[in-house]
């Protein structure tokens, strides 16, 4: 594998560890019975208030709904929590699913647990991996060459665990599609580089995925360059 790819992966790879280490080990702690998935008092008071604020939001999970009053009739079974936080799943919000998976995982017999803390593990992964940032969709940014301004569209594809690929419209110049060899995301920073016009492009994104700060380089010239995402991701 070429290392202008191996490099943004391996460090999309240790991204996704970093954020995902703190969750995996209680998972881990849970699965081995070290700790305790049930709730301390109040915080399952809480979680079934997020339940139903989810289920307010969400008004075609009926599988959830289905948990939710199984939980309301009888705390102690394990069913209805699991039943919440698969439905929470499919629908990708795993934060809100996994409260529910560690009280079923608590309350489940012995024999239901490991598949539960397979549950769990793979929700803590999902999880981390939608917290990682996004290039993926359409930017627009102006570049102030001081005697004029340059509309430029990055228009990038991918995904962060298997890198990605953009293009560049320089659209006052007419020059649509100029290949930018490697989109690197590695945490927040982003780079991106254009040999095709002798350009480099370093800066990081945002933490809402919205704007990409940092400076253009072209033949010894460095500008301020501010992307904005035009499109959802």
């Amino acid at each position: 594998m070429p290392a202008a790819v191996f490099g943004p992966i391996l460090m999309t790879a240790i991204a996704v560890l970093l954020i995902v280490m703190q969750n995996l080990l209680l998972a881990i702690l849970i699965t081995a019975g070290a700790v305790t998935a049930q709730s301390p008092p109040g915080q399952l008071e809480k979680s079934l208030a997020d339940g139903r604020k989810y289920l307010a939001a969400h008004q075609s999970v009926e599988a959830a709904k289905a948990g939710l009053q199984a939980v309301q009739a009888d705390p102690a079974r394990w069913e209805g929590y699991l039943l919440i936080a698969s439905a929470m799943a499919d629908k990708k919000s795993y934060a809100e699913a996994l409260p529910f998976y560690y009280e079923a995982w608590g309350r489940a017999p012995e024999s239901k647990r490991r598949a539960i803390g397979d549950l769990i593990e793979e929700a803590v992964l999902a999880k981390a991996t939608q917290q990682l940032p996004d290039l993926a969709g359409d930017w627009t940014g102006v570049l102030d060459v001081g005697a004029g301004k340059l509309h430029l569209v990055l228009h990038a594809a991918g995904n962060p665990a298997s890198g990605f690929t953009s293009k560049l419209d320089s659209t006052d110049q007419a020059a649509m599609g100029i290949t930018v060899q490697r989109t690197s995301l590695a945490a927040n920073s982003v780079q991106l580089d254009i040999p095709a016009i002798s350009a480099v492009f370093s800066g990081r994104i945002s933490p809402d995925g919205k704007t990409i700060s940092g400076t253009f380089q072209q033949r010894g010239l460095t500008l301020p360059l501010i992307w904005s995402r035009t499109t959802a991701k």
